[in-house]
């Protein structure tokens, strides 16, 4: 058995016995500790083959250090039969309650169904007054005993098993001020001591509080002199409570946008979509500068951007950002310079018509060359025959 607690706190120890006699078993249980008080249950009636979880009190004392202790459970029947269970508590340092989220396990041995398990339990404590809308936390095991979880009896599945740094990770949504959340999980394996050594304090590697009502851009408009666009935008909610809003954009008074301002109610952790027609109604305004002002229970918020006309596509300023900006832009300069790439594109096919044209003309006259030579050498020949003859 093991289980995490801080100095000061009362620990509480659950043991689950069952009776696989034909007769009542009377047990007696003691907790035997150099450093804690020690508890005993005695003459506790379990009749046959029921299983009962046995809660065992323990205090631990305010000024003990933080480190890992040793305890034992001893047990014993009116038969005079006797089991011993060690008992490993580890005490966190205290300056880890300050901290907005308090993690804290408990590890069992238990039997299920002819199984016998490794059960975990792990506490998550919200410390805060706001609640957390995303919790990321990772906990590490030996490999032999990570390889053997068993989702079967695990109340939540992790959202992902690394094998390579023998870690489980976890994806916590939506916990409330205060609010302790238990995740229980298990291992197809008795748990051991030696186990412990491999086991790595959790660690938690990304925490979102609460925020005010979000608004991004989804689709960026392409506005020409001739000719507006749709702005679409995504409204989320990542609060736990119901949010009203109202969104409206303002411009300079030679462009329209329609509707003036959108009204809304939107629920908790939920996305929207509202979109603003927008175009310029004079043909001498290049550019288009706007602010977009989101208000809500949370207050008033507003963010400016622009239009311009020339690149017909959105160019934001910060906190907007915009991956298809780059492609639009891409694709808008290939269009209005068509004519140019089609004269580049004939201008170097021409040149390599040319060269293949130069290396063929050599290529043969070289050729006719080899021939002159030959016939050359022939006659050379014949004529040092007839010398001879």
């Amino acid at each position: 058995m093991y289980s995490e607690s801080f100095p000061g706190e009362k620990l509480f120890l659950l043991t689950n016995l069952k009776n696989n006699l034909n007769k009542p078993l009377f047990l007696n249980l003691n907790f035997y500790s150099d450093t804690f008080a020690s508890s005993n249950i005695k003459n506790m009636l379990i009749n046959p083959s029921e299983e009962s979880s046995i809660p065992i009190e323990v205090e631990v004392p305010i000024n003990l250090k933080p480190g890992l202790y040793l305890s034992f459970l001893n047990g014993s029947t009116m038969e005079n039969e006797s089991f011993t269970i060690p008992v490993l508590i580890s005490i966190l340092n205290p300056s880890y309650m300050m901290q907005p989220v308090v993690l804290k396990r408990t590890i069992i041995q238990e039997k299920i169904a002819n199984q016998t398990l490794s059960r975990v339990f792990l506490s998550i404590q919200n410390n805060k007054e706001v609640p957390i809308s995303f919790l990321e936390i990772s906990e590490f095991f030996p490999k032999e005993l990570l390889e053997l979880y068993s989702p079967a009896y695990s109340s939540h599945s992790p959202d992902s098993i690394d094998y390579s740094s023998n870690m489980l990770k976890w994806k916590i949504l939506d916990l409330l001020p205060k609010e302790n959340r238990k995740i229980s999980y298990s291992f197809s394996s008795p748990f051991n001591l030696d186990y412990l050594f491999g086991i790595k304090a959790s660690q938690i590697t990304s925490v979102q509080s609460q925020k005010k009502l979000m608004v991004s851009f989804l689709k960026m408009p392409q506005i020409t002199s001739e000719n507006g666009d749709w702005i679409t935008l995504e409204v989320f909610n990542p609060k736990l409570s119901i949010s009203n809003y109202e969104i409206f954009i303002d411009g300079p008074s030679d462009w329209s946008v329609v509707p003036k301002k959108i009204v809304g109610t939107i629920s908790p952790r939920e996305k929207k979509q509202i979109s603003f027609f927008v175009e310029s109604l004079s043909p001498n305004s290049k550019v288009g500068n706007f602010i977009l002002s989101v208000k809500s229970d949370d207050g008033l918020e507003q963010k400016s951007f622009y239009v311009p006309l020339t690149t017909n596509f959105l160019i934001e300023q910060l906190p907007f950002t915009s991956e298809q900006s780059y492609l639009q832009s891409i694709i808008f300069w290939a269009t209005k310079n068509l004519l140019i790439i089609f004269l580049i594109f004939l201008a170097v096919s021409i040149m390599l018509f040319v060269m293949r044209y130069i290396v063929s003309y050599y290529e043969g006259r070289a050729f006719i060359n080899k021939e002159e030579l030959q016939n050359q050498f022939n006659q050379l020949k014949q004529i040092f025959k007839n010398q001879k003859i």
